[in-house]
């Protein structure tokens, strides 16, 4: 995922809670804004000891289960749980372009995120960029990159509610085969120990033909 791999980037450059981004990584953790920069410290202090505890057991839950991807604290899982609100959405995006903008520019470029990602990831890096630079033309605005995510986190959601309706119709179709499967495992078992019933069928049949 495109936002896995910047947050990743993002966080090797600024550790969460850094100074820099105290106030975008609380939302991001939590979706809740605080007006009060100071109550941000507090909270960001807070924050890093829940995140060490959460990320003892997720370290241990990975081991036992054998699973990556079940760490809370990895830049999937962090990425995931920001996408479900918009305020933790918005402070996400704020936090990868200022990670990424060149010191003095007031918008990223192609060459900023080739720089972050490594020259040996340009094509990856130049896909991801064009996937930002929604208008085109070259750079990416903070309001586009806001833009760029919350439209990630919508398409993700879009696409959950999809995936639930297919599960939904897939159980009923679930439950009318089977409702199909029992009554003919019944016609069966009458006709073989039933001749009457078996005649009928029979008659039904010819019917039919």
């Amino acid at each position: 995922m495109m936002l896995d791999q910047l947050y990743e980037s993002s966080r090797s450059l600024f550790p969460a809670y850094c100074p820099e981004f105290l106030d975008e990584d609380y939302v991001i953790l939590t979706g809740v804004e605080s007006s009060n920069p100071s109550n941000s410290r507090l909270l960001g202090g807070l924050g890093r000891v829940g995140e060490d505890v959460t990320n003892v057991f997720g370290n241990m839950t990975s081991e036992i289960v054998g699973a990556q991807g079940s760490n809370p604290t990895s830049a999937h899982s962090v990425v995931v749980k920001a996408l479900e609100m918009k305020t933790s959405t918005e402070a996400l995006a704020r936090r990868l372009w200022m990670s990424f903008v060149a010191e003095g520019k007031d918008a990223l470029y192609q060459e900023d995120i080739i720089q972050i990602l490594g020259s040996h990831r340009t094509e990856e890096a130049e896909h991801i960029f064009s996937t930002l630079d929604a208008d085109c033309n070259g750079d990416v605005s903070l309001d586009e990159m806001i833009m760029t995510v919350v439209e990630v986190a919508r398409e993700r959601k879009a696409l959950a509610r999809s995936m639930h309706d297919v599960t939904q119709a897939v159980r009923v179709l679930d439950r009318f085969l089977s409702v199909i499967v029992v009554v003919c495992v019944a016609m069966i078992y009458a006709a073989f120990f039933s001749s009457g019933f078996a005649k009928y069928l029979a008659t039904i049949g010819t019917q039919i033909a």
